[in-house]
């Protein structure tokens, strides 16, 4: 059963004795901060007296006189404060809903709101002339956890990853690998101003040396380039499908902007926005009236060489996203881009989408420390943390778990020492080992008693032993799972799972150290095996979507 839908039905009904309130008038449930204020508690009596000029309280007087809940689900429903309406739910509601997790198993915590809606999310998307660096990686955490909760609620969700395989710094890639090249066969060269210093840029020419020898020595740079981007290119998209796979990131497509040019879609959609009157010539430029749709300035789409800037075929990108019939679209980018979101709506919009369907997420930067100092790093250096160094340092699960664990729009401090802890310190370390302590206490029990688990659909368990304080605490906190996946893939914001798996995990440890579990009492021991079974799987399932592992022992 649905109590949170059972509840606000109940709601929606009453307060259709007040008529003509705006549609937008929606009862919903929040969950008091103090138990003495209930379980759920609505405002929507202040909400329609401030539509209706009648007083809050007496507007809540009158609905909760025309609730019809049951009282095995709702024991008590009280008007407090302003108008507040408050609901306590009763035991045996509890004690189902307890039992629906042992049932729903796995599938507890999903919901069918997608309903096989495909929906498309863009992340990472880094130009292929480095390996990922440690901002990629939250990036790609913070993707792969919202393709997880979006899969989570019914949705059809795939992963792509757009190269920017083309343009200016293509160039000065495959400048820097040639200068690496020619240094390694004896030819003097100078390096590009803003060429690539990181030594993965001396291994790739070490790499061509050790094939090709000195072939390349006396070539011309012009007839030369062209190997050399194309060579260090597929050598980087390498290392980079292999750290997002040991990331546990795994895209469903990858496209190319160099074949999605090259395909001609992109100078159809020029001529497109010619023919609407949102391009035009300027200077021998090819500009996009950008501000038509409140852009702060129109943009270039097409240089006065005839070189493409990124928008074109950006633009071009997106409009064969909405072909494909994904809606909405789901892009995750790092803060330089930020000022790029209103000129890519511009182009959307432009195609005759809607804007808002096209959904962007700026993900900030990462600082990490280290015995209390700040990692440093330097990118124009060629310095820089990459995510196989955080993959060799910390390991995936920690990795993936500590870069979702603040919003995506904040800052993120990466702790590396606390990230190797064994200790409580460590939230990743923490949760694990809750989940290896129930299995041990669930391998103990079947040892110990001499039987197997008993099923909870056997009619042999009486999950009404279950009425310590903390026991009926911990089920009111197990039955939040659902909503928390729901707001954290709708909101965007997988940081709410980090932050309810640790609260779970505090009431668990709190529980099991004031309880036996195993007691002399065969019955109440069934019960409370059955409460920890439930803890066990919401952790699991709450880790699954993260993409960090549930070990049974630690």
């Amino acid at each position: 059963m649905d109590i949170r839908k059972t509840i606000t039905d109940s709601i929606r009904k009453a307060i259709t004795v007040y008529r003509d309130l705006p549609s937008q008038i929606v009862p919903t449930l929040d969950i008091p901060q103090k138990a003495a204020f209930g379980d759920f508690s609505t405002n929507v009596a202040m909400v329609i007296a401030s539509h209706t000029g009648l007083k809050p309280k007496d507007v809540a007087v009158n609905i909760k006189a025309g609730l019809e809940i049951p009282q095995e689900i709702c024991y008590k429903v009280t008007v407090a404060g302003a108008g507040f309406i408050n609901f306590y739910l009763s035991s045996e509601t509890l004690h189902s809903a307890l039992k629906d997790i042992l049932l729903q198993s796995r599938d507890y915590g999903k919901n069918h709101t997608g309903g096989g809606k495909k929906i498309l999310i863009e992340f990472v998307s880094a130009n292929p002339t480095g390996p990922l660096t440690i901002a990629h990686a939250r990036q790609a955490a913070v993707g792969d956890v919202l393709s997880n909760l979006f899969s989570a609620c019914g949705f059809l969700v795939e992963k792509e990853y757009y190269l920017n395989d083309r343009g200016r710094q293509m160039r000065l890639l495959a400048e820097s690998t040639r200068a690496r090249y020619l240094e390694l066969v004896g030819i003097p060269s100078a390096f590009p101003e803003d060429g690539y210093k990181g030594e993965y840029v001396k291994d790739i020419a070490r790499s061509i040396e050790k094939e090709a020898g000195d072939k390349y020595k006396n070539v011309p740079e012009n007839n030369a380039l062209d190997f050399f981007r194309e060579y260090a290119q597929r050598k980087i998209l390498d290392i980079i499908k292999k750290d997002l796979a040991d990331f546990g990131v795994v895209f469903t497509s990858w496209v190319s902007e160099t074949e999605l040019v090259n395909s001609g879609i992109v100078n159809k959609i020029k001529d497109v926005l010619e023919h609407k009157g949102y391009a035009y010539p300027k200077d021998g430029a090819w500009w996009f009236k950008s501000t038509v749709f409140g852009d702060d300035k129109d943009r270039v789409l097409v240089k006065s060489n005839g070189d493409m800037t990124y928008l074109l075929p950006d633009i071009a990108y997106h409009e064969s996203k909405y072909k494909k019939g994904f809606q909405p679209l789901i892009n995750i980018w790092g803060p330089d881009h930020h000022g790029y979101i209103p000129r890519l709506k511009a182009g959307v919009a432009a195609l005759g989408h809607s804007a808002s369907d096209l959904q962007i997420i700026i993900v900030q930067l990462t600082t990490l420390y280290r015995k209390g100092e700040q990692v440093s790093m330097s990118t124009r250096a060629g310095e820089f943390v990459s995510l196989r160094d955080l993959l060799c340092e910390v390991g995936r699960d920690a990795s993936r778990y500590f870069l979702v664990m603040r919003k995506p729009e904040a800052h993120l401090d990466f702790d590396l020492d606390v990230a190797k802890k064994e200790t409580n310190d460590n939230p990743v370390y923490y949760i694990q080992y809750a989940h290896a302590r129930i299995s041990s206490v669930l391998a103990k029990y079947k040892e110990t008693a001499g039987d197997q688990i008993v099923a909870i659909d056997s009619g042999k368990i009486d999950l009404g032993l279950l009425a310590e304080p903390e026991e009926l605490a911990l089920i009111k906190y197990l039955m939040r799972y659902p909503d928390i996946v729901y707001d954290a893939a709708f909101m965007k914001s997988p940081h709410f799972l980090t932050d309810y798996l640790e609260t779970l995990v505090a009431k668990f440890h709190n529980y099991y150290e004031k309880h036996r579990i195993i007691n002399d009492d065969g019955a109440l021991t069934r019960a409370r095996i059955a409460l920890i079974q439930a803890v066990q799987i919401v952790l699991r399932n709450g880790l699954t979507i993260l993409g960090v592992d549930s070990p049974e022992r630690m």
